[in-house]
């Protein structure tokens, strides 16, 4: 089921975030004062994106039991569209860290292997368990020591994982 509205609108929240992120020069908060402010307010991209994503996988549910098709049929079909997509993106995050050091070896002449010591590599000390809580979005059920927030369980990885495992 699409909605075609609704998916420019999850479009523009995306974006809303991504402008929250991003670091504008000066110059460019100087000459557009109303868009700064309004990326300033980006934060409000995320449940605006949950609000309507929630709402579209709430009409194709719908849709699946009108049709009668059955409840595994329906999370099948949820899975196969969100995990294959999700584990290529982690293969690609576990990889750059290796490309990047690789491509300054090729400068240098010396390669110089990532280390965990980096807060965005320490998946370099992941264990089997942690690698299936990750690749399942299962890590967000896994208590952490002084974890507060969902973002910060994947952080070591790719800090925007958990709003799939919400999703």
């Amino acid at each position: 089921m699409r909605f075609n509205l609704l998916e420019p609108l999850r479009g523009l929240a995306a974006l809303w975030v991504l402008c929250f992120h991003f670091g504008f020069s000066e110059a460019f908060s100087e000459s557009f004062p109303v868009l700064t402010c309004l990326f300033a307010q980006g934060d409000l991209g995320v449940p605006m994106f949950f609000v309507i994503s929630g709402f579209c996988v709430t009409a194709s549910a719908r849709s699946a039991i009108r049709h009668g098709e059955s409840s595994m049929s329906f999370m099948y079909r949820r899975a196969r569209r969100i995990y294959p997509p999700f584990w290529f993106s982690i293969l690609v995050v576990i990889s750059l860290p290796f490309l990047i050091e690789l491509i300054s070896a090729l400068k240098t002449g010396q390669f110089v292997a990532p280390s965990a010591e980096n807060l965005n590599y320490g998946f370099l000390n992941y264990s089997f368990v942690d690698w299936l809580r990750v690749v399942s979005l299962t890590q967000v059920f896994s208590p952490m020591p002084g974890i507060t927030n969902l973002q910060a369980k994947f952080t070591s990885i790719n800090a925007v994982y958990w709003t799939l495992a919400i999703e």
